[in-house]
């Protein structure tokens, strides 16, 4: 199952569409081929946590294509159960505030010239049905011709101590 995709120039950090902050400084970049996804979809951070993925479509309604085992541990579902769901569907639920998830799709569907990673904090929710607040920095994968082939969105569990210095207004997705 292997590809010779790249993704697309990268910026570091992105700053809050509405304050200039960053959510968080990023110590790992997103995966920048598909290859590199399915060889090593244990990619962990500095802080060697494992780092939960999923890659999907490029067309609404966005179906999962892949998730890591990271991501099937944070969210409870399965591979089998993820793979041709949609994360609205799955992860979604009355405290997820659907604004801030349309902006996060809407970020990844204009292509600003130069940026290619975007984030946002949302409140997701488990299979079980637990709540947990994601924060959640996606990207596109890009083909050899620059062509958009798939999404991938890599997702960190956080704690109420991960959002003290965080604003309410800045919990939007990132332009």
């Amino acid at each position: 199952r292997k590809a010779n995709i790249t993704m697309s120039a990268r910026m570091p950090i992105f700053a809050s569409a509405h304050r200039g902050q960053h959510l968080h400084k990023h110590q790992f970049k997103l995966p920048t081929t598909l290859n590199a996804y399915f060889e090593g979809s244990r990619i962990k951070g500095k802080d060697h946590r494992p780092r939960p993925m999923a890659i999907t479509e490029i067309k609404p309604p966005f179906k999962i294509v892949d998730v890591n085992r990271d991501w099937t541990k944070l969210c409870g579902y399965t591979r089998e159960e993820a793979v041709g769901s949609t994360l609205k569907e799955i992860l979604q639920g009355p405290e997820t505030n659907a604004i801030v998830a349309k902006d996060l799709i809407a970020s990844l569907l204009q292509q600003s010239e130069g940026i290619a990673e975007h984030e946002a904090v949302l409140v997701n929710y488990r299979c079980d049905g637990r709540k947990f607040k994601n924060h959640v920095r996606v990207g596109r994968i890009e083909n050899e011709a620059g062509e958009t082939t798939h999404f991938i969105g890599l997702f960190e569990k956080l704690g109420d101590d991960d959002l003290s210095s965080i604003s309410r207004d800045d919990l939007y997705a990132n332009t």
